[in-house]
């Protein structure tokens, strides 16, 4: 089972970039779009929907980066990154407390995919090491590892701060980045610096998670390399 190989997690960051381009021609070019970001932005109500998304993500799979993306664009960078420092918090404690209340036969038969599932011979082994290598490096669900996590005796005082300092590196990526070209976008400001930073920081987040893969990435029999 090879958890997020580089085939897969490439192609996933080209879907993004050609994501953030397509929302950024489209935004720079209509006004609806820019005006309901702002009406949403606004909206006393908004962060805590934000926050109810982000728990039933922990359940239903919804991609978190996908999550991390709509929260720097609709509450800009700032916001942004704290809303989803939150709804991480939420998702990681929703995951981990439900996983416990319904049980491992639940769990297995009706949530995680039995693709996952060898997952929990290696938390047990490595546990904290393995967490947070899991946070930082793309291919992993995190929903899965918070159910799994729930699932395993490991104390959530533990597992709760070394999974929210594993997700600061990919939060503050999307988010930030997310919500500065939207904010560059709805000034009608120059995004050349802002992508020049972008590309510096990703190509320093790309040479720690290879770094992980070769030096923390757990060996896994060959039957059970591919996810």
């Amino acid at each position: 089972m090879a958890f997020g190989n580089h085939g897969k997690t490439s192609i996933k960051l080209i879907v993004f970039l050609t994501g953030i381009i397509l929302i950024s021609l489209v935004i720079s070019h209509q006004d609806v779009p820019a005006t309901m970001i702002r009406i949403m932005r606004d909206h006393p109500l908004a962060p805590i929907l934000f926050f109810c998304i982000y728990c039933i993500a922990g359940f239903i799979f919804i991609p978190t980066t996908i999550l991390k993306i709509a929260g720097g664009t609709i509450f800009g960078p700032g916001h942004g990154f704290l809303y989803c420092l939150v709804g991480t918090s939420l998702g990681i404690s929703s995951g981990f407390f439900l996983a416990r209340l319904l049980g491992a036969g639940f769990i297995q038969e009706y949530v995680v995919p039995k693709k996952y599932l060898p997952l929990r011979e290696a938390l047990l082994k490595k546990r904290e090491p393995l967490i947070l290598a899991f946070r930082i490096v793309p291919g992993v669900p995190y929903n899965v590892i918070n159910i799994l996590a729930g699932l395993l005796e490991l104390r959530f005082w533990i597992y709760f701060p070394v999974s929210i300092i594993g997700t600061l590196p990919s939060l503050f990526l999307w988010t930030y980045f997310a919500g500065e070209i939207t904010e560059n976008l709805l000034r009608h400001q120059d995004l050349f610096y802002t992508l020049v930073f972008f590309l510096m920081v990703l190509f320093i987040f790309l040479l720690m998670v290879l770094i992980i893969r070769k030096y923390a990435w757990p060996k896994l029999p060959a039957g059970d390399r591919e996810v």
